[in-house]
């Protein structure tokens, strides 16, 4: 056991946002780097989530005044329960696509769509869509509770992180937008600014991670 105790925590929106742009100039070559590298190392797959948990295991050190390098990127202590995490996002997605596949109904030799289908198909879509969102929401601090207090159970991480985000899903679901938002800036600048604007987007999480694990 990690021995957090799971409550409901307290969103701060605005604190996040001011916290992680002082956060991210206080080291930006650092944060830059270990982006560029994390993106190296997402090129497989599997090391998606072992990335941005080592990132933010960097972003914390920095925070708090402790010696790092954008290298430890490459550290690989957590790759059992991070391949775990991805195989479990895998089997997620099969099972959502069963029930699409199963949807998707078969042509008459007119191929033209049934009536029902038109009907149904964006409702079973939608629904889809927020069950996918709140899942999402729900296992917000899932990576977080791995990466920076240790948690080997992916079960447990999840239990935590349900009970973190209780009356908070409105509120996560902006601020993952406005953190989008952010990211796509540097895509407008030309790509240029993108450099700055996605590993900022992780820092800003990093901040909420960081508090919300304060909190417990």
């Amino acid at each position: 056991m990690s021995g957090l105790t799971p409550k409901r925590v307290e969103f701060k929106f605005s604190e996040y946002l001011s916290k992680g742009f002082e956060l991210f100039k206080k080291d930006m070559g650092t944060f830059i780097l270990a982006f560029i590298f994390a993106g190296i190392l997402s090129i497989i797959p599997f090391f998606i989530f072992l990335a941005f948990g080592n990132f933010i295991k960097i972003a914390r050190k920095i925070n708090y005044g402790q010696q790092t390098s954008a290298t430890e990127i490459f550290n690989f202590d957590d790759i059992g329960v991070h391949f775990k995490l991805f195989l479990i996002l895998l089997a997620a997605i099969a099972l959502i696509e069963i029930p699409v596949i199963l949807f998707i109904p078969k042509f008459d030799q007119s191929n033209e769509t049934p009536t029902y289908f038109s009907i149904l198909f964006p409702v079973f879509f939608f629904g889809i869509f927020i069950a996918i969102y709140y899942f999402l929401l729900k296992a917000y601090y899932v990576v977080a509770l791995i990466s920076l207090e240790n948690v080997k159970s992916i079960k447990e991480a999840w239990n935590i992180s349900k009970e973190m985000t209780k009356g908070n899903l409105l509120m996560l679901f902006l601020f993952a937008m406005v953190t989008s938002f952010i990211g796509q800036i540097g895509i407008i600048a030309c790509g240029i600014g993108l450099i700055i604007s996605a590993p900022l987007t992780y820092v800003l999480q990093y901040v909420s991670y960081e508090d919300g694990i304060q909190q417990i």
